[in-house]
């Protein structure tokens, strides 16, 4: 496929940092595969889904209606200007 072709090329000259790390990650669920096929086949599964809906809820700003990659950029966001901005004036209302 079209992603499959772009990944490859993305990683033909990539290089691992470390014998234990594996070029197919999922940050999500931790999960390391050998091949693209094999991360393709774990986020088919019930356990990624669940986890990346858990992820999504988790990594919304209700404030400012904002969905974030991950909790940590987060509360990244919640430390900046434009949230505490808008705290301010729901909580002047």
């Amino acid at each position: 496929s079209g992603l499959e072709g772009a990944v490859n090329e993305l990683l033909a000259n990539y290089e691992a940092k470390s014998a234990e790390r594996i070029p197919y990650y999922c940050r999500v669920c931790k999960f390391q595969g050998a091949s693209v096929e094999d991360l393709a086949a774990h986020r088919q599964t019930q356990l990624h889904t669940e986890a990346s809906t858990r992820e999504r809820r988790v990594s919304f700003c209700k404030l400012c209606r904002k969905q974030f990659t991950s909790p940590p950029q987060l509360r990244e966001h919640v430390q900046g200007r434009a949230h505490k901005e808008r705290l301010e004036l729901v909580m002047r209302k």
